[in-house]
């Protein structure tokens, strides 16, 4: 508990202190806050009124408070320690004043820093500070805190943990990083703090006090573990797609490319980076031109682009790739980014390729047969394909047929043959799959 000691300051011509009735006499400057600090103590001056903005009235200075029983600190051992050190001095008024302003200041500065700072006794690792924060951390007040270690405030396993670090940093006068810890207190949640250890010294060089400076990064840590779970979704899906997103810093000539990029060219991620040159070797000459001279006319007009390339991978297989970019601008319009996706749609042009060579198979077999080939959509009432043979027998060109439209029967039908042709064409409208109608009608050919 703190114990407010009145403290009687004559005026500065004083030859003395008077403290819980005893006068120190002839104290030099600096003796009274040594010895406070030399006794583990500290002191602040009494709350000010809200109103003062002056700092200490004298009134005020004659109060000091002192951070232990006064009965067990001082005693006899403070009387002799002034006895045997003090020698012949003053102690000033305006001195005293203002190492209590400056204690009250950085008081306040401790108390309102955004981290948890605790002090603790390098012997019993007991806590003989915590400032507010900690308080909120912890889930205990000062008062509940004080006198007590690790062992008195967490479960046994989280205690001989905490105490364990402790000890061996001051045993081995160590100066080590900052560790997470994750902290459980009965009253408070989980929380996962990074802790800084200090050890002090005193001037014979053995440890005095630890002092623990604790920043609470559970939330901070929390983000990162849902931003790498989200991280491990995009990469899967990514590599489902095979596709990967890139982008190019126009400022610092740098490049960040997701793993998938390097996959779909076979390269190792862990060499480093993509440079453009890199990039642009994996397609022939002429592709890295289509691709550079999109790119330029991408960054003058502010517009995206979207083309699909044939490139080489690392091991020298042959791929289709698609690639898609955009360029950034800043606040006064210079292209500072360009970012975009490349995807390896290999599979999807083979499959076209395919297709393209198996109509072109097709196309060369209708052409070159003798009979006469059209096809007619029913529903949009349009010719959609005839034969070469078409015209070469009836003398319509494919463009006259498709002008035709919903005339075409009427137009190359005999008239006698017409209502049959079209009673058979509502048929078409109700039958099986691979179900066929044969019919003769005739054929009016044009007098070309």
């Amino acid at each position: 508990m703190s114990t407010l000691i009145p403290a009687l300051i004559k005026l500065p011509h004083c030859q003395g202190i008077l403290i819980e009735g005893r006068i120190l006499k002839d104290l030099p400057d600096d003796s009274l806050e040594n010895h406070l600090y030399n006794h583990n103590l500290q002191y602040e001056h009494p709350p000010i009124d809200s109103h003062t903005s002056s700092g200490l009235s004298d009134d005020l200075a004659t109060n000091l408070l002192v951070t232990d029983d006064i009965n067990t600190c001082f005693g006899k051992s403070f009387e002799n320690d002034f006895e045997n050190d003090l020698g012949n001095s003053f102690l000033s008024v305006e001195l005293l004043k203002a190492r209590c302003e400056l204690r009250f200041f950085l008081d306040t500065i401790i108390e309102n820093l955004p981290v948890v700072v605790s002090v603790k006794d390098a012997k019993s690792l007991r806590f003989i500070y915590l400032n507010q924060v900690g308080e909120k951390i912890l889930g205990y007040s000062q008062e509940e805190v004080l006198g007590k270690n690790a062992q008195d405030l967490f479960a046994t396993d989280q205690a001989q943990s905490l105490m364990a670090r402790e000890r061996e940093i001051l045993d081995h006068k160590l100066f080590l990083p900052a560790t997470e810890e994750t902290i459980a207190t009965p009253n408070q949640p989980v929380r996962i703090l990074r802790i800084k250890r200090i050890p002090i010294y005193d001037i014979s060089g053995n440890p005095q006090y630890l002092l623990e400076i604790a920043e609470d990064i559970t939330e901070w840590k929390n983000t990162e573990t849902a931003f790498r779970k989200n991280q491990a979704v995009l990469l899967e899906a990514q590599n489902l797609v095979r596709l990967g997103n890139w982008e190019y810093d126009l400022i610092t000539k740098k490049s960040v490319c997701s793993s998938e990029v390097f996959n779909i060219f076979g390269c190792n991620s862990s060499l480093g980076e993509l440079t453009t040159e890199d990039f642009l070797d994996f397609y022939a000459p002429a592709e890295s031109a289509r691709l550079v001279s999109l790119v330029e006319k991408s960054l003058e007009r502010g517009e995206s682009y979207h083309l699909t390339l044939k490139a080489t991978k690392l091991d020298g297989t042959a791929i289709y790739t698609e690639c898609r970019g955009k360029p950034e601008f800043n606040s006064e319009g210079q292209a500072i980014r360009l970012f975009g996706t490349i995807q390896d749609v290999t599979e999807r042009e083979e499959i076209t390729l395919a297709l393209q060579e198996s109509q072109h198979f097709v196309n060369r077999i209708t052409e070159v047969t003798p009979n006469l080939l059209y096809i007619y959509d029913l529903l949009a009432n349009r010719n959609v394909y005839v034969n070469r043979s078409v015209f070469e027998t009836l003398g319509y060109t494919p463009a006259e047929i498709q002008a035709m439209g919903v005339n075409l029967f009427s137009t190359i039908c005999h008239p006698e043959d017409l209502p049959l042709v079209y009673a058979n064409i509502s048929k078409c409208h109700h039958l099986n799959d691979n179900e066929v109608i044969e019919l003769e009608y005739r054929i009016i050919v044009t007098g070309k």
